[in-house]
């Protein structure tokens, strides 16, 4: 079975956050049991020449792509005023407008995908609009933090 990992922050080798954590430890679990993964990562900016971390795949990673949020997309907000430190919301504005970026992404995806995996629910549109292209037409959607996050804190309290 195909993964597809949708996160929304690059992710660090070895990871240096909780969430970065999270990504690297759901990775590992699917591809223990089996599974091939493949990890997109969502910016909102393009990354700097000196962090382009998300490239490498990582561990239980096979594969890794960047989506790059662009420009015109960012700007667009359901309210006034000039927000900043708004990344992941922006990412949630910027799929809702239309499928343009889900298209882009699809265009790049190398095989079918049987799960769309989600880290933040920001990406959720993202995911809706990726199983309208033949690649994850019969995709599950998972979200990370309720799903399958409650074996990751089991196995920390058998620890």
């Amino acid at each position: 079975m195909n993964v597809l990992q949708v996160v929304p922050f690059a992710v660090d080798s070895p990871p240096n956050s909780g969430g970065q954590v999270r990504v690297t430890e759901c990775a590992k679990a699917y591809h223990r049991w089996g599974h091939r993964v493949d990890r997109v990562t969502v910016l909102t900016k393009p990354p700097s020449v000196a962090s382009r971390r998300d490239v490498s795949a990582g561990e239980g990673v096979s594969s890794a792509l960047t989506l790059v949020v662009d420009w015109l997309s960012r700007q667009w907000r359901p309210h006034l005023g000039q927000p900043r430190g708004l990344g992941n919301f922006r990412q949630m504005w910027a799929f809702a407008r239309g499928p343009r970026l889900a298209a882009a992404l699809s265009r790049r995806l190398a095989r079918s995908y049987a799960v769309l995996h989600c880290e933040h629910p920001w990406d959720f549109e993202l995911a809706r609009q990726l199983r309208a292209h033949e690649a994850c037409t019969s995709a599950k959607l998972v979200y990370s933090s309720h799903n399958i996050e409650h074996e990751l804190q089991q196995a920390v309290w058998r620890m």
